[in-house]
């Protein structure tokens, strides 16, 4: 295994080097991308992947920037 340097000293893999953001959401698949940890929320959430009506939404398209906060 190697390691990497990063902002907080050696990290045991290379994403603990790095940041990651979702930008405006218009190519991040809400359900299928690994965007939040490293298991799709479909995953995660079995149920409520079951229930949606929007399993290949984009994050763009559920929810809106309303005073600076994702809602």
């Amino acid at each position: 295994m190697k390691e990497v340097w990063g902002s907080k000293g050696w990290g045991r893999n290379f994403e603990d080097a790095f940041k990651w953001k979702i930008g405006n959401g218009e190519e991040i698949s809400f359900w299928e991308d690994c965007w939040v940890g490293d298991e799709a929320l479909k995953n995660v959430y079995l149920r409520l992947f079951s229930l949606s009506s929007c399993k290949d939404a984009k994050v763009v398209e559920l929810g809106n920037w309303i005073n600076g906060a994702w809602e």
